[in-house]
């Protein structure tokens, strides 16, 4: 078939079909919300990111079962927030493969620089604080996330054996309640020194004695996470 006659079939195609070229504005509108998603993407990913610096570095979880640094490792890692990163950078890749000249994009490429943008703006979040905000809010406000999370405390959770963990639902002079990740609700005797700056739903761990069924008595109380920010020898007690 001669050029002139694949021309002649292709205009007869768009004659018969009554096939219209799209506008522009179209083609630029599509092109531009790939792009946004991708970036939205990008920063959901660097949110995820934070995150898992965040809870490697200082989730206490697998402390008490450290028998093996392999076992520690897979006990630490935070499934919930990698898979969240893998979802976005997968939506990125996608999307900036469907941009305007994304063909020409090697897949790897594209691959590597969002990892690593991810990660380096990652690194910015957890450095100002941001990732313990994100896990803080999805606790409190996620059933899902904090029955994962609450799964994860369980590992520390020994009272026979000194310790003791969960979220602060009620403050009184010199003791606490608290609600384990199994729902039972404990009575904390503070000793004087043993307070720190508590706050309801304030997640704590505790190292001290049991007294009883639903009774412990706390020679120490710690934020859950370990060697955060926050953390201090001398606290004070506060119901705000």
């Amino acid at each position: 078939m001669t050029d002139k006659n694949l021309s002649q079939k292709v205009l007869e195609t768009i004659k018969n079909k009554h096939i219209k070229p799209k506008p522009r504005w179209e083609f630029l509108l599509k092109n531009s919300a790939i792009w946004t998603v991708f970036v939205l993407s990008i920063l959901v990913g660097s949110l995820a990111s934070s995150v898992i610096i965040f809870l490697l570095r200082h989730d206490p979880s697998a402390t008490a079962l450290a028998a093996h640094p392999l076992k520690d490792l897979m006990l630490k890692i935070p499934y919930f927030w990698i898979v969240i990163l893998v979802i976005f950078l997968l939506i990125a890749f996608y999307n900036a493969k469907h941009t305007k000249r994304g063909y020409r994009y090697n897949s790897y490429l594209i691959i590597i620089i969002s990892i690593l943008v991810s990660f380096i703006l990652g690194v910015g979040i957890y450095v100002t604080r941001g990732a313990e905000k994100i896990e803080d809010s999805f606790y409190k406000k996620i059933p899902a996330y904090r029955q994962i999370t609450d799964q994860r405390g369980k590992m520390f959770i020994d009272p026979q054996a000194g310790r003791l963990a969960g979220h602060i639902i009620d403050i009184k002079d010199n003791t606490i309640q608290i609600q384990c990740c199994y729902d039972q609700v404990w009575k904390i005797v503070l000793l004087d020194d043993a307070y720190i700056d508590l706050e309801l739903g304030m997640r704590v761990r505790l190292l001290g004695e049991q007294i009883s069924d639903n009774q412990f008595q706390a020679t120490d109380i710690l934020p859950w996470f370990n060697n955060h920010h926050n953390e201090r020898k001398n606290f004070h007690m506060r119901t705000n």
